[in-house]
């Protein structure tokens, strides 16, 4: 059985994780974008303001 699942970003996919991205300031909050399931970076360092302009990338093995 399939199920398919229409999101708009990364973080509503089953197979998003985040990783700590570690600055050197230490007011920065940055996160690594990672897809589990591809096993690949999405995005490195990403800020909270930035997250809205994150498109789901080509190598997205949910793409239909």
């Amino acid at each position: 059985m399939k199920i398919f699942i229409e999101i708009n970003s990364c973080k509503e996919c089953p197979y998003f994780t985040t990783k700590n991205h570690y600055s050197t300031d230490g007011f920065d909050f940055m996160e690594d974008w990672v897809c589990t399931k591809a096993n690949l970076i999405i995005q490195k360092a990403v800020e909270w303001h930035e997250e809205r302009k994150i498109k789901i990338p080509d190598f997205c093995p949910q793409k239909v």
